[in-house]
């Protein structure tokens, strides 16, 4: 996107489609813009848009030629980009740390607004003001109402259409399969993903050795994969969690678990979306949350602080290195009473709004 006629004008954007390749075509899963915070969550990509292109398409693949409506729909006239991030920056409130914040200072601003205008129309009819009293107030709602009604557009869509679908699915959480298979290094082209190798390299530089991979069967995330490391404590494990998605490069999620002779157990992860929904939690155990914490190293230095605390607190020292099948064995039995915490806490109001201010919760404690 960006291209107007001229070959060699910057490009201000690109169009990231997301599916696979079928019977030598492809199948679009999703599409956003490049500038998008991550995909479904850009206000300025429209369902509308959406559609045209995937019949635009399917009309290529017949013709190898771009319908001129939809090539019209995707080219922007100069400057059109740029008067609608500003309008993105005006109306949208973007996920972030810093959402729950600005989203009150929308709401108190919108509703001391409205609450003034009724108030000097009530004035205006009551006192009989002359109508060039009113004129500051008209001026004022052309520039107010439209950047509210783009607000509500995008908090509605966000918080009314968004939760029907996560419910939906939360609510196969305790069908998903807990049997957990050891795959060979070179069964998944998911490891092969220079992120993945290069917290791997970084982890076998600080000490750490690589125990395994596995993955769920049935798998319940198609393309997830975990490579598993045994930690230099002797006894901590930290987890690679890769998910391709169809997408390249992988994202990938850390995990890290220590295990007590009693059975409970200290575990961290950074994913964020672990966060989100008390289902998550199971008992005896308590499992951290740090979105913040990039790192393979950085959150196995965070976990170890709390591993110290709980053991000095229990008086207990962590249980040592296990074999890998039967550390496979524990994801089977945590993963079983994952699936009957969520067959408890179905996904609620509450979760969906803590989704919604994009709070997580830092820790589950139980």
């Amino acid at each position: 996107m960006g291209y107007h006629g001229d070959p060699t004008a910057p490009v201000d954007h690109v169009l990231v489609l997301a599916g696979e390749v079928r019977a030598g075509g492809l199948l679009v899963k999703a599409a956003w813009r490049s500038d998008s915070d991550r995909p479904g969550d850009d206000p300025l990509w429209s369902p509308a848009l959406e559609a045209a292109l995937l019949v635009g398409l399917d009309a290529f693949r017949q013709s190898d030629a771009v319908p001129p409506a939809l090539a019209k729909s995707l080219t922007r006239p100069p400057g059109f980009d740029r008067k609608q991030r500003t309008m993105k920056k005006v109306a949208a409130v973007p996920p972030g740390p810093r959402r729950l914040p600005r989203l009150a200072v929308r709401y108190t601003f919108y509703a001391a607004y409205f609450a003034a205008l009724g108030y000097v129309m009530y004035r205006y009819i009551e006192d009989d003001w002359v109508w060039i009293c009113l004129v500051p107030v008209f001026i004022s709602v052309l520039f107010v109402l439209p950047a509210f009604l783009l607000f509500a557009r995008f908090e509605a869509r966000r918080l009314f259409s968004a939760e029907p679908r996560k419910r939906a699915a939360c609510a196969g959480a305790p069908d998903r399969p807990a049997r957990c298979v050891v795959v060979g290094g070179g069964a998944t082209g998911c490891l092969d993903s220079p992120s993945v190798r290069k917290h791997a390299a970084d982890l076998e530089a600080a000490g750490f050795a690589h125990a395994g991979d596995w993955v769920r069967a049935p798998t319940d995330e198609p393309g997830a994969v975990r490579r598993v490391f045994r930690a230099p404590d002797g006894a901590t494990y930290l987890s690679l969690v890769c998910r391709s998605r169809g997408v390249w490069p992988v994202a990938v999620e850390v995990q890290v678990q220590t295990f007590f002779p009693d059975g409970w157990r200290v575990e961290s992860s950074n994913a964020p979306a672990d966060g989100f929904w008390w289902g998550r939690t199971t008992a005896a155990h308590v499992f951290r949350v740090l979105p913040d914490v990039a790192g393979p190293l950085e959150l196995f230095a965070a976990h170890a602080a709390e591993v110290a605390r709980a053991a000095a607190t229990a008086n207990q020292t962590p249980a040592p290195h296990e074999r890998f099948e039967q550390f496979i064995g524990r994801q089977e039995a945590i993963h079983e009473e994952e699936r009957r915490q969520w067959a408890l806490h179905p996904y609620s109001w509450s979760d969906h709004l803590r989704w919604y201010v994009d709070r997580p919760r830092k820790e589950y404690r139980r």
